[in-house]
Protein backbone atom coordinates (compact mmCIF):
# COMPACT_ATOMS: atom_id res chain seq x y z
CA UNK A 1 0.00 0.00 0.00
CA UNK A 2 1.57 3.26 -1.12
CA UNK A 3 1.30 6.24 1.23
CA UNK A 4 0.79 8.71 -1.61
CA UNK A 5 -2.04 7.33 -3.70
CA UNK A 6 -2.82 8.48 -7.27
CA UNK A 7 -6.55 8.02 -6.59
CA UNK A 8 -6.28 10.84 -4.02
CA UNK A 9 -4.15 13.12 -6.21
CA UNK A 10 -7.09 15.50 -6.62
CA UNK A 11 -6.82 16.04 -2.83
CA UNK A 12 -3.06 16.21 -2.19
CA UNK A 13 -2.08 17.38 -5.66
CA UNK A 14 -1.81 20.76 -7.32
CA UNK A 15 -3.56 23.37 -5.14
CA UNK A 16 -4.86 20.77 -2.68
CA UNK A 17 -4.22 19.64 0.89
CA UNK A 18 -0.61 18.49 1.18
CA UNK A 19 -1.21 17.09 4.64
CA UNK A 20 -3.95 14.69 3.53
CA UNK A 21 -1.78 11.55 3.26
CA UNK A 22 -0.21 11.99 6.71
CA UNK A 23 -3.51 12.93 8.36
CA UNK A 24 -5.42 9.87 7.07
CA UNK A 25 -2.48 7.66 8.09
CA UNK A 26 -2.75 9.11 11.59
CA UNK A 27 -6.56 9.01 11.70
CA UNK A 28 -7.71 6.15 9.46
CA UNK A 29 -11.36 5.36 8.87
CA UNK A 30 -12.83 3.34 11.73
CA UNK A 31 -14.12 0.03 10.28
CA UNK A 32 -17.87 -0.39 10.47
CA UNK A 33 -18.70 3.27 11.07
CA UNK A 34 -19.14 4.43 7.48
CA UNK A 35 -22.13 3.00 5.64
CA UNK A 36 -21.23 4.27 2.17
CA UNK A 37 -23.59 2.51 -0.21
CA UNK A 38 -22.23 4.27 -3.32
CA UNK A 39 -18.66 3.29 -2.48
CA UNK A 40 -19.63 -0.33 -1.82
CA UNK A 41 -21.52 -0.42 -5.13
CA UNK A 42 -18.42 1.00 -6.81
CA UNK A 43 -16.26 -1.77 -5.36
CA UNK A 44 -18.76 -4.36 -6.57
CA UNK A 45 -19.00 -2.66 -9.97
CA UNK A 46 -15.21 -2.82 -10.39
CA UNK A 47 -15.23 -6.50 -9.41
CA UNK A 48 -17.90 -7.24 -12.03
CA UNK A 49 -16.01 -5.31 -14.71
CA UNK A 50 -12.76 -7.10 -13.91
CA UNK A 51 -14.39 -10.55 -13.98
CA UNK A 52 -16.11 -9.84 -17.31
CA UNK A 53 -12.88 -8.42 -18.71
CA UNK A 54 -11.14 -11.68 -17.79
CA UNK A 55 -13.77 -13.66 -19.70
CA UNK A 56 -15.97 -14.80 -16.81
CA UNK A 57 -19.77 -14.75 -16.86
CA UNK A 58 -21.33 -12.89 -13.93
CA UNK A 59 -25.09 -13.58 -13.68
CA UNK A 60 -27.44 -10.97 -12.27
CA UNK A 61 -28.01 -11.61 -8.57
CA UNK A 62 -24.44 -12.81 -7.96
CA UNK A 63 -23.03 -11.62 -4.65
CA UNK A 64 -19.78 -9.67 -5.00
CA UNK A 65 -16.97 -10.30 -2.47
CA UNK A 66 -18.14 -7.25 -0.45
CA UNK A 67 -21.66 -8.80 -0.19
CA UNK A 68 -23.27 -6.36 -2.67
CA UNK A 69 -25.72 -8.03 -5.05
CA UNK A 70 -24.92 -7.59 -8.74
CA UNK A 71 -27.79 -5.94 -10.62
CA UNK A 72 -28.50 -5.26 -14.28
CA UNK A 73 -27.09 -1.70 -14.10
CA UNK A 74 -23.75 -3.03 -12.87
CA UNK A 75 -23.67 -5.52 -15.73
CA UNK A 76 -24.60 -2.87 -18.32
CA UNK A 77 -21.89 -0.51 -17.03
CA UNK A 78 -19.25 -3.23 -16.98
CA UNK A 79 -20.06 -4.23 -20.56
CA UNK A 80 -19.76 -0.61 -21.74
CA UNK A 81 -16.36 -0.40 -20.06
CA UNK A 82 -15.06 -3.73 -21.36
CA UNK A 83 -16.35 -3.07 -24.89
CA UNK A 84 -14.54 0.28 -24.94
CA UNK A 85 -11.31 -1.43 -23.87
CA UNK A 86 -11.69 -4.01 -26.65
CA UNK A 87 -12.44 -1.33 -29.25
CA UNK A 88 -9.64 1.11 -28.39
CA UNK A 89 -6.95 -1.52 -27.74
CA UNK A 90 -7.27 -2.64 -31.40
CA UNK A 91 -6.34 -6.23 -30.62
CA UNK A 92 -3.29 -5.36 -28.51
CA UNK A 93 -3.05 -6.71 -24.95
CA UNK A 94 -5.01 -4.82 -22.32
CA UNK A 95 -3.86 -5.12 -18.73
CA UNK A 96 -6.46 -4.80 -15.98
CA UNK A 97 -5.86 -4.11 -12.28
CA UNK A 98 -2.06 -4.33 -12.46
CA UNK A 99 -0.28 -2.54 -9.56
CA UNK A 100 2.57 -0.24 -10.59
CA UNK A 101 4.92 2.13 -8.74
CA UNK A 102 5.18 5.75 -9.88
CA UNK A 103 8.78 6.48 -8.84
CA UNK A 104 9.18 9.65 -10.88
CA UNK A 105 6.34 11.26 -8.93
CA UNK A 106 7.63 9.93 -5.59
CA UNK A 107 9.20 6.79 -4.17
CA UNK A 108 6.10 6.32 -1.97
CA UNK A 109 3.65 6.87 -4.84
CA UNK A 110 1.99 4.08 -6.78
CA UNK A 111 -1.34 2.46 -7.47
CA UNK A 112 -3.41 0.19 -9.68
CA UNK A 113 -4.68 1.46 -13.05
CA UNK A 114 -8.07 0.01 -13.91
CA UNK A 115 -6.83 -0.87 -17.41
CA UNK A 116 -4.17 0.13 -19.92
CA UNK A 117 -2.96 -0.90 -23.37
CA UNK A 118 0.12 -0.06 -25.44
CA UNK A 119 -0.11 0.01 -29.25
CA UNK A 120 3.48 -0.14 -30.56
CA UNK A 121 2.37 0.50 -34.15
CA UNK A 122 0.79 3.87 -33.44
CA UNK A 123 2.88 4.43 -30.29
CA UNK A 124 -0.30 5.11 -28.34
CA UNK A 125 -0.81 4.44 -24.64
CA UNK A 126 -4.47 4.19 -23.62
CA UNK A 127 -5.36 4.31 -19.92
CA UNK A 128 -8.89 3.65 -18.68
CA UNK A 129 -10.54 4.51 -15.39
CA UNK A 130 -13.91 2.95 -14.56
CA UNK A 131 -15.98 5.13 -12.24
CA UNK A 132 -19.25 3.70 -10.91
CA UNK A 133 -20.04 6.64 -8.66
CA UNK A 134 -22.24 9.63 -9.43
CA UNK A 135 -19.72 12.43 -8.90
CA UNK A 136 -18.53 13.74 -12.29
CA UNK A 137 -14.89 12.98 -13.07
CA UNK A 138 -13.06 15.06 -15.70
CA UNK A 139 -10.78 13.32 -18.19
CA UNK A 140 -8.89 16.48 -19.19
CA UNK A 141 -5.59 16.69 -17.29
CA UNK A 142 -6.90 14.12 -14.78
CA UNK A 143 -4.22 13.96 -12.06
CA UNK A 144 -4.84 10.33 -11.09
CA UNK A 145 -4.56 9.03 -14.65
CA UNK A 146 -1.65 11.37 -15.39
CA UNK A 147 0.27 9.61 -12.61
CA UNK A 148 -0.71 6.23 -14.06
CA UNK A 149 0.60 7.34 -17.46
CA UNK A 150 3.94 8.21 -15.83
CA UNK A 151 4.03 4.84 -14.06
CA UNK A 152 3.19 2.85 -17.20
CA UNK A 153 5.70 4.70 -19.38
CA UNK A 154 8.36 4.04 -16.75
CA UNK A 155 7.42 0.35 -16.80
CA UNK A 156 7.51 0.19 -20.61
CA UNK A 157 10.94 1.82 -20.54
CA UNK A 158 12.24 -0.74 -18.03
CA UNK A 159 11.03 -3.71 -20.09
CA UNK A 160 12.56 -2.26 -23.26
CA UNK A 161 9.32 -1.49 -25.10
CA UNK A 162 10.12 2.23 -25.37
CA UNK A 163 12.96 4.63 -24.65
CA UNK A 164 12.38 7.65 -22.44
CA UNK A 165 15.06 10.24 -23.11
CA UNK A 166 13.21 13.54 -22.81
CA UNK A 167 12.54 13.68 -26.58
CA UNK A 168 10.70 10.44 -27.41
CA UNK A 169 7.71 11.59 -25.32
CA UNK A 170 6.88 13.98 -28.15
CA UNK A 171 6.10 10.99 -30.39
CA UNK A 172 4.09 9.02 -27.82
CA UNK A 173 0.34 9.59 -27.87
CA UNK A 174 -1.73 9.25 -24.72
CA UNK A 175 -5.46 8.56 -24.59
CA UNK A 176 -6.98 9.03 -21.12
CA UNK A 177 -10.46 7.48 -20.96
CA UNK A 178 -13.11 7.80 -18.25
CA UNK A 179 -16.04 5.37 -18.34
CA UNK A 180 -18.74 6.48 -15.88
CA UNK A 181 -22.17 4.89 -16.42
CA UNK A 182 -23.90 6.80 -13.61
CA UNK A 183 -22.63 10.30 -14.31
CA UNK A 184 -26.08 11.45 -15.40
CA UNK A 185 -26.22 14.49 -17.67
CA UNK A 186 -22.74 13.81 -19.10
CA UNK A 187 -21.30 11.46 -21.71
CA UNK A 188 -20.76 7.99 -20.26
CA UNK A 189 -17.42 7.68 -22.07
CA UNK A 190 -15.19 10.73 -22.31
CA UNK A 191 -11.51 11.00 -23.11
CA UNK A 192 -8.56 13.35 -23.49
CA UNK A 193 -5.87 12.82 -26.10
CA UNK A 194 -2.44 14.42 -25.85
CA UNK A 195 1.21 13.80 -26.51
CA UNK A 196 3.07 12.41 -23.52
CA UNK A 197 5.29 15.50 -23.53
CA UNK A 198 2.19 17.62 -22.77
CA UNK A 199 1.83 15.80 -19.46
CA UNK A 200 5.29 16.85 -18.30
CA UNK A 201 4.06 20.08 -16.58
CA UNK A 202 1.36 18.06 -14.78
CA UNK A 203 3.93 15.52 -13.61
CA UNK A 204 6.22 18.30 -12.40
CA UNK A 205 3.46 19.88 -10.29
CA UNK A 206 2.40 16.51 -8.88
CA UNK A 207 6.02 15.62 -8.11
CA UNK A 208 6.47 18.88 -6.18
CA UNK A 209 3.19 18.29 -4.34
CA UNK A 210 4.16 14.70 -3.46
CA UNK A 211 7.55 15.81 -2.10
CA UNK A 212 5.80 18.36 0.14
CA UNK A 213 3.12 15.81 1.14
CA UNK A 214 5.82 13.41 2.32
CA UNK A 215 7.76 16.17 4.08
CA UNK A 216 7.94 16.93 7.81
CA UNK A 217 5.27 19.66 7.96
CA UNK A 218 2.88 19.51 4.97
CA UNK A 219 0.32 22.30 4.68
CA UNK A 220 -3.30 21.52 5.56
CA UNK A 221 -6.00 23.08 3.41
CA UNK A 222 -9.78 22.80 3.85
CA UNK A 223 -12.10 22.38 0.89
CA UNK A 224 -14.67 20.05 -0.72
CA UNK A 225 -12.16 17.22 -0.44
CA UNK A 226 -12.58 17.23 3.36
CA UNK A 227 -15.76 15.17 2.95
CA UNK A 228 -13.60 12.27 1.71
CA UNK A 229 -11.05 12.59 4.53
CA UNK A 230 -11.27 10.31 7.58
CA UNK A 231 -9.22 12.84 9.59
CA UNK A 232 -11.54 15.82 9.10
CA UNK A 233 -12.79 15.80 12.71
CA UNK A 234 -9.17 16.16 13.89
CA UNK A 235 -7.90 18.58 11.21
CA UNK A 236 -7.18 22.16 12.33
CA UNK A 237 -7.87 23.53 8.83
CA UNK A 238 -11.26 21.81 8.57
CA UNK A 239 -12.23 22.87 12.09
CA UNK A 240 -11.30 26.50 11.39
CA UNK A 241 -13.29 26.44 8.13
CA UNK A 242 -16.38 25.12 9.90
CA UNK A 243 -16.11 27.77 12.64
CA UNK A 244 -15.82 30.50 10.01
CA UNK A 245 -18.92 28.99 8.36
CA UNK A 246 -20.82 29.26 11.64
CA UNK A 247 -19.79 32.91 11.88
CA UNK A 248 -21.00 33.58 8.33
CA UNK A 249 -24.38 31.95 8.92
CA UNK A 250 -24.95 33.96 12.11
CA UNK A 251 -24.78 37.33 10.40
CA UNK A 252 -27.90 39.22 9.38
CA UNK A 253 -28.62 39.45 5.65
CA UNK A 254 -30.26 42.45 3.94
CA UNK A 255 -33.51 41.56 2.19
CA UNK A 256 -32.97 43.80 -0.84
CA UNK A 257 -29.66 42.39 -2.07
CA UNK A 258 -28.56 43.28 -5.58
CA UNK A 259 -28.31 40.22 -7.89
CA UNK A 260 -24.49 40.38 -7.87
CA UNK A 261 -24.37 40.54 -4.06
CA UNK A 262 -26.97 37.77 -3.76
CA UNK A 263 -24.95 35.55 -6.07
CA UNK A 264 -21.75 36.16 -4.12
CA UNK A 265 -23.48 35.51 -0.78
CA UNK A 266 -25.04 32.31 -2.14
CA UNK A 267 -21.60 31.08 -3.20
CA UNK A 268 -20.20 31.83 0.26
CA UNK A 269 -23.11 30.18 2.06
CA UNK A 270 -22.87 27.02 -0.04
CA UNK A 271 -19.15 26.84 0.77
CA UNK A 272 -19.99 27.37 4.45
CA UNK A 273 -22.69 24.71 4.29
CA UNK A 274 -20.22 22.23 2.80
CA UNK A 275 -17.66 22.99 5.51
CA UNK A 276 -20.20 22.49 8.30
CA UNK A 277 -21.62 19.29 6.77
CA UNK A 278 -18.12 17.89 6.45
CA UNK A 279 -17.41 18.43 10.14
CA UNK A 280 -20.85 17.11 11.13
CA UNK A 281 -20.32 13.75 9.43
CA UNK A 282 -16.81 13.42 10.83
CA UNK A 283 -17.87 14.23 14.38
CA UNK A 284 -20.87 11.90 14.10
CA UNK A 285 -18.54 9.01 13.30
CA UNK A 286 -16.26 9.97 16.17
CA UNK A 287 -19.16 10.08 18.65
CA UNK A 288 -20.58 6.75 17.43
CA UNK A 289 -17.19 5.14 18.01
CA UNK A 290 -16.79 6.76 21.45
CA UNK A 291 -20.26 5.70 22.64
CA UNK A 292 -19.75 2.17 21.30
CA UNK A 293 -16.58 2.04 23.45
CA UNK A 294 -18.54 2.93 26.61
CA UNK A 295 -18.45 6.75 26.62
CA UNK A 296 -21.56 8.32 28.20
CA UNK A 297 -22.22 11.65 26.56
CA UNK A 298 -24.54 14.37 27.94
CA UNK A 299 -25.62 15.38 24.42
CA UNK A 300 -25.76 12.17 22.37
CA UNK A 301 -26.76 8.53 22.62
CA UNK A 302 -27.45 5.65 20.24
CA UNK A 303 -30.92 4.85 18.91
CA UNK A 304 -32.47 2.59 16.27
CA UNK A 305 -33.35 3.74 12.78
CA UNK A 306 -36.44 2.71 10.87
CA UNK A 307 -37.05 -1.05 10.77
CA UNK A 308 -37.34 -2.98 7.50
CA UNK A 309 -39.80 -5.66 6.45
CA UNK A 310 -38.02 -8.34 4.43
CA UNK A 311 -38.45 -11.91 3.20
CA UNK A 312 -36.91 -14.68 5.28
CA UNK A 313 -34.36 -16.82 3.49
CA UNK A 314 -36.21 -18.66 0.72
CA UNK A 315 -39.45 -16.87 1.65
CA UNK A 316 -39.83 -15.00 -1.62
CA UNK A 317 -39.88 -18.22 -3.67
CA UNK A 318 -42.35 -19.81 -1.24
CA UNK A 319 -44.73 -16.85 -1.49
CA UNK A 320 -44.50 -16.80 -5.29
CA UNK A 321 -45.47 -20.50 -5.38
CA UNK A 322 -48.30 -19.96 -2.89
CA UNK A 323 -49.65 -16.96 -4.82
CA UNK A 324 -49.63 -18.98 -8.05
CA UNK A 325 -51.72 -21.72 -6.42
CA UNK A 326 -54.18 -19.12 -5.07
CA UNK A 327 -54.36 -17.26 -8.36
CA UNK A 328 -53.02 -14.01 -6.90
CA UNK A 329 -50.71 -11.92 -9.10
CA UNK A 330 -47.93 -10.55 -6.89
CA UNK A 331 -45.17 -10.43 -9.51
CA UNK A 332 -43.21 -7.57 -10.96
CA UNK A 333 -41.51 -8.18 -14.33
CA UNK A 334 -38.97 -10.50 -12.66
CA UNK A 335 -39.44 -10.68 -8.90
CA UNK A 336 -42.21 -10.65 -6.32
CA UNK A 337 -43.55 -7.38 -5.00
CA UNK A 338 -42.18 -6.03 -1.73
CA UNK A 339 -43.17 -7.81 1.50
CA UNK A 340 -45.43 -4.91 2.53
CA UNK A 341 -47.25 -5.05 -0.83
CA UNK A 342 -47.65 -8.84 -0.50
CA UNK A 343 -49.21 -8.40 2.95
CA UNK A 344 -51.84 -6.13 1.39
CA UNK A 345 -52.65 -8.57 -1.42
CA UNK A 346 -52.65 -11.88 0.49
CA UNK A 347 -53.93 -13.16 3.81
CA UNK A 348 -51.24 -12.31 6.40
CA UNK A 349 -51.97 -15.56 8.22
CA UNK A 350 -50.68 -17.45 5.18
CA UNK A 351 -47.57 -15.41 4.44
CA UNK A 352 -46.39 -14.10 7.81
CA UNK A 353 -44.03 -17.04 8.30
CA UNK A 354 -42.20 -16.05 5.11
CA UNK A 355 -41.74 -12.42 6.16
CA UNK A 356 -39.84 -10.88 9.04
CA UNK A 357 -39.00 -7.44 10.35
CA UNK A 358 -35.41 -6.38 11.00
CA UNK A 359 -34.56 -3.56 13.42
CA UNK A 360 -33.23 -0.34 11.96
CA UNK A 361 -29.53 0.37 11.99
CA UNK A 362 -28.11 1.93 15.11
CA UNK A 363 -27.60 5.67 14.71
CA UNK A 364 -26.61 8.74 16.71
CA UNK A 365 -29.55 10.60 18.28
CA UNK A 366 -29.71 13.61 20.65
CA UNK A 367 -29.77 12.75 24.35
CA UNK A 368 -32.74 14.72 25.72
CA UNK A 369 -34.61 14.86 29.00
CA UNK A 370 -37.07 12.38 27.51
CA UNK A 371 -34.15 10.02 26.75
CA UNK A 372 -33.01 10.34 30.36
CA UNK A 373 -36.48 9.59 31.75
CA UNK A 374 -36.78 6.57 29.47
CA UNK A 375 -33.34 5.29 30.53
CA UNK A 376 -34.19 5.69 34.23
CA UNK A 377 -37.51 3.88 33.82
CA UNK A 378 -35.88 0.77 32.38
Amino acid sequence: MYAIRPSAAWIWGDGGCRGYAQMVARYPEIPGLVNDTVREEGIAGHWVAHKIGQGFIVPEGTEAPNSVEVDDKMLDGALMYVNDIRTRSCGHPAYMETPLPAPWIHEHCGGTPDAWSWNPLTRTLTVWDYKYGFRYVEAFENPQLSIYVSAILDYLHKVGAIVLDGHSEQDISVDIVIVQPRSYGADIVRNWKAKAAMLRPIWNRLRAAAIEAAGPDPQLRAGPHCLDCSARAHCPAAIRASLVALDVTSRSVPVDLAPEAAGDLLRRLIAAQDAVNTMVTGLQQQMVHAISQGHQDPNWTMGNGRSSTIYVEGGEAQILALAKVMGVDITKPVRAKTPLQVLELMDPRLVNRFITKTPGARKLVPFTERSLRKALSQ
